[in-house]
């Protein structure tokens, strides 16, 4: 999905209108992402309409992987780990070390339980040495959305 945070607030407001392009799934990903973020930083206080859905929530699961795998995550220039998150739809964060005493590198996946199990199976076949599958073309209605977020908040959200 592509974010555009315009640099000044509406007219008469102190609400800054981001606009949100791509598929749908992508939309509604980074939506739910700014939500939190929000949330988060709001303490609760704000809530951005239709973005709550019980049947179909966003989960986070945390991996661990050997410090000398990471890079076969990740691969040269992150390409890897790009596919890994097309393929499956799922954001991924990995650790930038390990924890003190661990030789394993915390790996955080956020997204639908389903996509979670996919890129799981696609990290595990990087760890096997195994090709990840060709990704599925991006085609598709393009489908844009529209959120306000306080001003205030706008640099706590581009981070």
């Amino acid at each position: 999905a592509h974010v555009d945070v315009p640099p000044t607030c509406e007219a008469g407001s102190s609400m800054r209108k981001i606009k949100i392009t791509g598929l749908s799934a992508q939309v509604h990903y980074a939506a739910t992402l700014i939500q939190d973020k929000a949330k988060e930083e709001a303490d609760g206080s704000l809530s951005l309409p239709g973005e709550s859905d019980p049947s179909n929530p966003i989960n986070k699961k945390e991996m661990f992987i050997p410090d000398e795998q990471v890079g076969r995550i990740i691969g040269k220039g992150g390409t890897t780990i790009r596919q890994i998150q097309d393929l499956s739809q799922v954001h991924i964060d990995v650790a930038k070390e390990c924890p003190p005493g661990s030789t394993e590198r915390p790996i955080t996946l956020t997204g639908k339980p389903e996509q979670i199990a996919a890129a799981e199976n696609f990290i595990e076949l990087k760890l096997r040495g195994e090709p990840l599958p060709t990704a599925a073309p991006h085609h598709g209605p393009q489908t844009e959305k529209k959120v306000m977020i306080p001003d205030d908040m706008v640099g706590r959200i581009i981070g």
